[in-house]
């Protein structure tokens, strides 16, 4: 028996190129925007007042040098455009906030993709800081979204189709009886990516 006649010469091989792993890789969700936690209420650029009169105040500030402020005959309404943000879950909307009226009737900060689509949530009565500063913190995200049957006790409701992963601008609603003040320093989202 001749061995050398018997034995083949095999190859095997095997394409794995249509293998695809979905892999996301996100860092820890610690960036502030902006990044220096003030930078937003240091100035007016940015800043739009459809009702009432925008101010830069740097007496009677919170945080850094300046605080913006909507001076109005009953209602200030007033937001700050920003460069497009993704707000991923669990971040925050924080400020600090205080209004000078004398008789409160409503406020809402509104995180809009633009005018017309947006997420808004109540600042209640009893939480608006009349006269005094008060610190607003805001949980974000879809799992902070006001639905009756699936999380009835969510905090933000939406209006017209506008996207967390799509922020434009924070704007303030804020209406009285009679003349209003309306204070913010501090403006910023921390817990991005």
């Amino acid at each position: 028996v001749n061995i050398a006649e018997s034995v083949e010469v095999a190859e095997y091989s095997k394409d794995i190129s249509r293998v695809r792993n979905k892999i996301t890789i996100r860092g820890f969700a610690a960036r502030n925007e902006p990044a220096d936690g003030d930078s937003w209420t240091e100035s007016l650029d940015d800043w739009t007042s459809w009702q009432g009169i925008m101010y830069l105040d740097g007496s009677d500030k919170k945080v850094g040098d300046y605080a913006v402020y909507n001076l109005s005959d009953g209602a200030a309404h007033f937001w700050r455009t920003i460069a497009s943000l993704r707000v991923d879950e669990g971040a925050k909307l924080i400020f600090w906030f205080y209004a000078l009226a004398p008789r409160y009737t409503s406020g809402v900060v509104r995180l809009r993709t633009d005018a017309d689509n947006y997420f808004e949530a109540d600042i209640p009565e009893g939480e608006l800081g009349i006269g005094e500063w008060e610190q607003k913190i805001f949980s974000c995200g879809k799992a902070f979204q006001f639905d009756a049957a699936s999380n009835p006790t969510g905090i933000w409701r939406k209006v017209g189709v506008p996207s967390w992963y799509d922020i434009t601008s924070v704007a303030f609603y804020v209406t009285s009886q009679g003349g209003l003040d309306v204070h913010v320093d501090g403006l910023l989202f921390s817990g991005l990516r």
